[in-house]
């Protein structure tokens, strides 16, 4: 392509070089000072200790764990669960997560003919993830980005290992818009996550009987009528395409409404267990309505 071979050197140079320029600024600063009577120079020796150079100010440009710089203030930390998180403040953040899923199936079947049972097996990486996640611009602005690299899931003709792709803004706690590629809030066990499941898989019913991902927007009003209301209202409008946004076709839309009853008071019911023994009963129903208008 003329114009993508056009576009990649400016891209080069308008990031290359200044971090070219950068990297020679600190070499030539610690090549050019006093020599050592080991005959290293003071960088040589800064790296072979695993040490990192200081830049002109006096500032280290080394990251570490749980660490931030004096001007930066760059925070990077890894959790069990969370991943590795990557945070400048309110300006932006980046968590790396992963998460795998092996399953063994078994399964006897009885030949009529030979009047036998046979056996067949299936092991697999039913479940690869690779997530990325955070803020940009002001924590009130999220973002996430799923990849599905296992190929059980790679179904209908899908060919993309997108699953989600989206961003999210709060205008309050109560109060969210979310833009993007995404689960349709329609089903509550088809939007609890594969991870938080109580049992191996979700029923028949379930994939029979529910929307998938699609592209589209969502409105959330949590606590519906203020503080204390036990309800809580999704709006979505969507393209109606599922993962096959790519196809071109005539224009439609999937239109969504999901609302729910908490009786007994909030509690995160994005989690199909209670691991935590929860000693307050809990409880959510509710109901939900889509359209599908030529989509």
């Amino acid at each position: 392509d003329p114009m993508r071979a056009q576009i990649l050197p400016l891209i080069f140079l308008a990031f290359g070089l200044p971090l070219i320029a950068k990297s020679g600024d600190v070499l030539a600063q610690y090549e050019s000072g006093p020599a050592r009577s080991d005959g290293m120079s003071e960088l040589s020796r800064e790296l072979l200790l695993g040490a990192q150079p200081e830049d002109a100010d006096g500032h280290s440009s080394r990251v570490e764990l749980g660490s931030k710089t004096k001007r930066d203030e760059i925070k990077v930390h890894g959790e069990l669960g969370r991943g590795i998180t990557v945070d400048t403040g309110d300006q932006f953040s980046l968590r790396l997560g992963a998460r795998v899923g092996l399953r063994y199936e078994l399964s006897s079947t009885f030949d009529s003919e030979s009047q036998a049972h046979e056996l067949e097996h299936r092991p697999s990486v039913s479940n690869l993830r690779l997530v990325l996640g955070g803020h940009a611009l002001t924590r009130s602005l999220t973002y996430r980005i799923q990849l599905n690299l296992s190929p059980l899931h790679l179904r209908g003709g899908q060919n993309s290992p997108v699953f989600d792709a989206y961003m999210n803004y709060q205008f309050s706690e109560a109060r969210g818009l979310r833009f993007g590629q995404f689960f349709v809030p329609f089903n509550r066990l088809r939007t609890i996550s594969d991870y938080a499941l109580q049992l191996g898989s979700r029923s028949i019913a379930v994939r029979e009987f529910s929307l998938h991902r699609d592209l589209g927007v969502r409105l959330e009003a949590n606590q519906l009528f203020g503080k204390d209301s036990p309800l809580t209202l999704q709006l979505g409008a969507f393209a109606g395409d599922g993962t096959q946004d790519h196809v071109w076709k005539k224009p439609g839309a999937l239109l969504t409404s999901r609302l729910e009853l908490r009786p007994f008071g909030a509690f995160d019911d994005s989690i199909d267990g209670d691991l935590s023994r929860r000693k307050q009963p809990a409880l959510a129903l509710g109901a939900a309505f889509a359209a599908n208008l030529n989509a």
